[in-house]
């Protein structure tokens, strides 16, 4: 079993970065705490699984892993199907401007 150092050190960037835009929330907030709990994780969330393919932290062969895993759960099955499908999308944008720039040189 290997550590990859490389990917852990994406996945900690891209989770610190996700959580720089909830810090004016926490500060300045006139909302009660629960109120600010679920924006708070709603911008994180949104934050993350858009930081994460940008930074490289995840992969389409890691969404061919978790994909089935994943679906197995019925009650998770929508969200992941959404978070799933918003990944790949994601991607592919990456995939394709990443060829397009490299084609141009």
């Amino acid at each position: 079993m290997r550590v990859d150092l490389r990917g852990s050190l994406r996945a900690l960037v891209v989770a610190v970065t996700s959580a720089v835009p909830i810090l004016p929330l926490v500060y300045y907030s006139p909302f009660p705490s629960l109120v600010n709990v679920l924006i708070g994780a709603a911008i994180y969330l949104a934050a993350y699984l858009t930081l994460a393919p940008v930074f490289k932290a995840i992969k389409r062969t890691d969404l061919q892993i978790l994909g089935p895993i994943l679906g197995q759960i019925r009650i998770l099955r929508p969200v992941t199907d959404l978070i799933f499908a918003y990944e790949i999308r994601l991607l592919y944008i990456l995939e394709r401007n990443t060829n397009t720039t490299s084609a141009q040189s």
